[in-house]
Formats: structure tokens, C-alpha cells, sequence
């Protein structure tokens, strides 16, 4: 898309529709943020740590760092494709079709995505969660958490 518009206007595009409140280019009285705080990945990471432990699993810390290191929330590029599909429907810009399919059903369907340089692992977004009476997830007569196939 950058490539089909005028650099200018693809600027002015993306700060008033993804950065409204916090532009791209930082300046004193607006500054960037972070959209995917630190903290919910150590604490994946720390979760994923006490799950290894449990089965006495022989994982070393940097195996578990290199694995969480390339986590990310695709909700979180939902911005971005909100532009994309600005650039597609009314500017008319060129565009893969499959790819940006692939895109919109990653967004819509998945929760995390842990990409490799071969890999990548999709994991479902829950469609339901249910809980108990304090408020732990759990479910009687059905699983607690709920998914919809991704793809």
C-alpha cells in the first residue's frame, strides 16, 4: 500500500487513522505508545515456565525466551488493517487477494500468533469462556474455554 501512495499522504493517512491520539512520530505532547504492554508477555512467559515445571518438562529458560519472543496479538494490527482496507475499498489500491484474506481471518480468529522463521502457530481466539462461583475458569458439563476453527 506505502508503495502505491504518495509518501506524504500515506503519512497523514496512518497518523490520523491508527495514531489519533499517539502519531507515529512521537513529539512532547503526544508520545508513542505501547500498544502490547511487556507485562502480558512475561506473564505468558511466567505461565508457560510453571506449566513446564509441572510435567517436569527438561526445557531450558532460553528455550522458553526464544519461543515467547516472537509472540504476537494480531488484534492488535487490526488498526493497521482497518487502513489496508480503507487503501483497498476506496482508494483502489492494488492488492493480493489470498493474502489479505489470510490477514482478516488472523485478525478476526486468532488470539496469539508465535511466528518463526518456518513456522508460525496460530492459536484460537475463544469463542465462550465460563467460569465458576470464584470466578476461576471451569466448566461442568462442557469445556470451559471455547473455540471456533482459525482457518
Amino acid at each position: 500500500m506505502k508503495q502505491q501512495l504518495d509518501a506524504n499522504l500515506f503519512i497523514r493517512l496512518r497518523n490520523q487513522t491508527l495514531y489519533t491520539e499517539y502519531p507515529y512520530y512521537s513529539t512532547n505532547d503526544k508520545p508513542q505508545t505501547c500498544y502490547f504492554p511487556h507485562s502480558v508477555i512475561n506473564c505468558l512467559r511466567e505461565q508457560i515456565i510453571a506449566d513446564l515445571e509441572k510435567t517436569n518438562t527438561e526445557l531450558e529458560y532460553s528455550d522458553v525466551l526464544y519461543f515467547t519472543s516472537n509472540l504476537t496479538r494480531p488484534a492488535e494490527s487490526a488498526a493497521w488493517a482497518c487502513m489496508f482496507d480503507f487503501c483497498i475499498s476506496v482508494l483502489k489500491c492494488h492488492h493480493d487477494k489470498r493474502k489479505w484474506q489470510v490477514i482478516q481471518q488472523l485478525i478476526q480468529k486468532s488470539g496469539f500468533l508465535f511466528m518463526y522463521e518456518y513456522v508460525c502457530i496460530a492459536i484460537n481466539r475463544p469463542s465462550k469462556l465460563s467460569y465458576d462461583e470464584e470466578n476461576l475458569l471451569h466448566g461442568d458439563e462442557e469445556p470451559a474455554r471455547q473455540q471456533t476453527n482459525l482457518l
